[in-house]
């Protein structure tokens, strides 16, 4: 996979999970992600879907209330659009879904990866995405026996997430398959945990030198030289 594909940082109550983003072999599915990481669009929501040995699913709006009856049948904003990474703009289907994308290679739903939630139907993936726990193949979008197309467009990076990820799978659940101990998606951010880390050291070096700078100058007849 390239090296050049973006990472994100998905912040849970159970901790941080680090993945790559396809924008390359995917670029639209992957676009419509990054469109709603970068509006805050999954802030505060919970995993709503546990399937123990499966799938840890999240990315519904009505999950903000990890009880609502609704948790697990939200989608993108109606009438949105995002920015594909040729500049194009790419408006979102009537309920705010996505069309189905082949792209450039057959990604397969292995353990560690991310794949949108379609709903059965095509052309019906939005926000909702699963982080698979095994190899799920059955969801993969050219399983024709199956009417699932889960489109692959990531996979966690980082060592012992998906250890985590297997572990909250296999947690208790309530009705509907959703958490009996609410999982709250804190927020998701583009570039690794190491990136915001450190690009706030930077900002706070900087801020102390243009201090340090500005407390060195020397007062004369009333000006600072």
């Amino acid at each position: 996979m390239p090296r050049d594909n973006p990472s994100c940082t998905i912040t849970t109550s159970l901790g941080n999970f680090t993945a790559e983003i396809f924008l390359r072999p995917m670029p639209l599915t992957a676009a419509n992600f990054i469109d709603l990481v970068e509006k805050r669009f999954y802030d505060g929501t919970h995993v709503h879907l546990l399937a123990p040995k499966m799938v840890l699913g999240m990315g519904c709006p009505h999950s903000k209330d990890p009880h609502s009856s609704k948790a697990g049948t939200g989608a993108a904003p109606d009438g949105s659009a995002f920015r594909a990474p040729d500049g194009r703009l790419v408006e979102r289907l009537p309920g705010g879904y996505v069309r189905d994308e082949v792209g450039t290679e057959q990604l397969s739903n292995y353990a560690g990866t991310l794949a949108m939630i379609n709903l059965g139907r095509p052309d019906s993936c939005s926000s909702q995405f699963v982080i698979n726990c095994d190899h799920n193949r059955w969801a993969d979008a050219w399983e024709l026996e199956s009417p699932a197309s889960h489109f692959v467009f990531g996979k966690l990076v980082r060592r012992g997430d998906l250890d985590v990820a297997k572990k909250a799978a296999r947690g208790a659940t309530a009705d509907d398959d959703r958490p009996a101990d609410p999982i709250k998606v804190v927020r998701i951010r583009m570039g690794t945990a190491e990136d915001a880390a450190a690009k706030a050291k930077a900002e706070k070096e900087k801020l102390l030198a243009e201090a340090k700078a500005g407390a060195s100058g020397r007062f004369i007849y009333g000006n600072w030289d």
